[in-house]
């Protein structure tokens, strides 16, 4: 009876362990995950999400297509936004224009022009989204 009793409490003993040292492990997993975040909005060399101002991670990129124009300088673009907020919404995400400020549908995009520059990186020109600049 004696020894029933010791591995009863032995079990539970290492149930409770094991409990709590997940529990440390979680929160500290989430702890690290928070950090990252912070540090990525706090670098200045971080970029950001035209459509919804999120910070990018350094494998992430705009989904974006260029479409030619029939004079070489200036090309047509639009950009649907980043993986944060295409094809959904993630974290709470808000798509907004930053040329008129209305909320833009998910199956919105931004309408741009992208001027090619011999020497450096091309320039990307905001004209609007699907809401406030209709025709282009």
């Amino acid at each position: 009876m004696f020894y029933v009793l010791i591995c009863i409490l032995i079990s539970i003993a290492i149930a409770l362990f094991y409990f709590a040292f997940s529990y440390i492990l979680r929160k500290s997993e989430k702890a690290k995950i928070a950090r990252k975040k912070k540090s990525l909005s706090h670098n200045p060399n971080s970029k950001k999400c035209i459509v919804c101002n999120s910070v990018l991670h350094p494998n992430e990129k705009l989904i974006s297509k260029v479409y030619p124009t029939p004079n070489g300088t200036d090309q047509r673009c639009i950009i649907n936004g980043c993986p944060h907020c295409q094809p959904y919404c993630l974290d709470g995400a808000k798509r907004k224009c930053p040329v008129c400020g209305k909320s833009i549908p998910i199956d919105g995009y931004l309408i741009a022009r992208m001027f090619f520059k011999p020497h450096g990186k091309n320039h990307v020109h905001v004209v609007g989204c699907t809401e406030c600049h209709k025709k282009i």
